[in-house]
């Protein structure tokens, strides 16, 4: 490959049709050296004969100077690994080695778990009563035998005596809302009561808000040094009072206890629980 300046003359040899260069399909071979040039940058002096019609053998020329030796060219791309190979054939078994020394004995091993009981023999015949030995040592307990047959029923013994009140168990925890029960007979009219003094004191407990369906109990406590002799409630329509009774706050007695239900299933009550109070 290479190029001549603008002008330069050069020798061509013989013509013949290549690539089309700007419309001129002819190439020139050059005849002083190997190569090729388009007609298209050459301008020819005479005509050029083709090189498909070669003309009569010239004499041979002059045997030209070796040229000098071209540089080293780089190192291939290494090729594909090739395929692994057949397994070549089993080779002889070698003869057997010497019997080696004998190593040291291990270490005891750990005893084995205890095997399953044996089954029961049968029961020999009753011997005599001997006389009686003297006593044993306690033995260890046998396996647990089969449960046996139930008795029959024995005769009732004597009544035993009344044992002794135990102590009072804890008191349990409260039990669920029951349903109101039905309206009893009207009850006689009670004996007249004594005259009450004029010293009671009316105690205003707090109030509460029933939610439908619900029950709570109110404590109103009595002023210190007074003890609740009665009590009352203030609530609506559809609200009952399911108790009402004396308890104790924190002294005997001085406390009035008021335990609330509200019938309805959709409305809300507001209640209120009264202390009567005597010193």
């Amino acid at each position: 490959m290479g190029s001549y300046a603008s002008g330069a003359r050069i020798s061509v040899s013989c013509r013949t049709v290549g690539e089309i260069v700007d419309g001129d399909p002819f190439w020139y071979q050059l005849a002083n050296r190997s190569g090729w040039v388009a007609a298209r940058y050459v301008s020819v002096s005479g005509p050029v004969p083709s090189c498909d019609d070669p003309g009569p053998q010239g004499p041979q020329g002059a045997q030209g100077a070796t040229g000098a030796t071209g540089p080293q060219g780089s190192t291939g791309a290494n090729g594909l690994q090739g395929g692994i190979g057949a397994t070549g054939p089993q080779g002889v078994t070698g003869a057997a080695g010497p019997q080696g020394v004998g190593g040291p004995a291990g270490q005891k091993g750990d005893s084995g778990g205890m095997g399953p009981q044996g089954a029961t023999g049968a029961m020999g015949p009753q011997g005599g009563t001997g006389g009686t030995g003297p006593q044993g040592v306690t033995g260890a307990n046998g396996p647990q035998g089969a449960a046996g047959v139930n008795g029959s029923q024995g005769a009732s013994g004597p009544q035993g005596a009344t044992g002794g009140t135990g102590p009072q168990g804890a008191t349990g925890a409260t039990g669920p809302q029951g349903g109101t029960g039905a309206t009893g007979p009207q009850g006689g009219t009670g004996p007249q009561g004594a005259s009450g003094g004029a010293d009671l004191t009316q105690v205003v407990g707090g109030d509460a808000t029933l939610a439908p369906g619900q029950s709570r109990a109110l404590v109103v406590v009595c002023p210190a040094g007074q003890t609740a002799v009665s009590g009352g409630w203030v609530g609506g329509d559809e609200v009952i009072p399911v108790n009402s009774y004396q308890s104790t706050s924190t002294n005997p007695g001085d406390s009035w206890t008021v335990n609330f239900h509200n019938t309805s299933a959709t409305q809300s009550y507001e209640v209120t629980a009264l202390a009567y109070c005597s010193p």
